[in-house]
């Protein structure tokens, strides 16, 4: 991560993510994406995963991505993707075992896309990749992750990307106020 910037910083509420990032000698705070305790305009370049499917209001996080991005700066944001093998897999678990502590949303390209225009962010791509991550448990043999991976990668240029776990969205900052229409996609 070090090489992608002059000066890389993070931030996570999990201690035990503080942990791991500190032991690799990187610079972060304890935070929220809720809060980010920077000033606006701060950075360049905001890169999230496994984070913003679990945040609630997700449009919040959004707002405060905007905030501390420069002017024409550029997020990249994972979503779960709701039409994935994931979603069949994980839904279920999530949702009837009632996993105490745990907010997790599922979202379609059409909802992201609706997300990041209400709060002043322009679209630029959107990449697909995990179509096999109802199975991602499978990498951690070691015989099996190199096929695993080369497989997913295989499939997430076919029409199977549709089906995939995850969605990376990048969008870059606009400068105009946040407009107030109302979200068509409100579960």
């Amino acid at each position: 991560m070090q090489m992608l910037g002059k000066n890389v910083i993070g931030i996570d509420i999990s201690n035990n993510m503080l942990s791991f990032a500190r032991s690799r000698n990187l610079s972060v705070k304890k935070a929220s994406v809720l809060n980010i305790p920077y000033p606006s305009n701060s950075f360049h370049l905001i890169y999230s995963i496994h984070c913003i499917p679990h945040i609630q209001p997700v449009h919040r996080a959004l707002q405060e991505i905007h905030r501390v991005l420069t002017p024409d700066g550029v997020t990249l944001l994972e979503f779960y993707n709701k039409f994935s093998l994931k979603y069949l897999v994980e839904y279920p678990y999530v949702t009837f075992k009632k996993k105490k502590n745990i907010f997790v949303r599922y979202y379609t390209s059409r909802q992201i896309k609706y997300l990041a225009t209400k709060n002043n962010f322009y679209y630029v791509t959107h990449y697909s990749f995990g179509v096999l991550s109802c199975i991602h448990f499978l990498t951690r043999i070691p015989f099996l992750r190199e096929i695993i991976i080369s497989a997913d990668l295989f499939l997430s240029k076919t029409p199977l990307k549709y089906f995939a776990g995850y969605i990376f969205f990048v969008l870059q900052k606009e400068n105009h106020s946040i407009n107030n229409q109302s979200d068509p996609y409100q579960n």
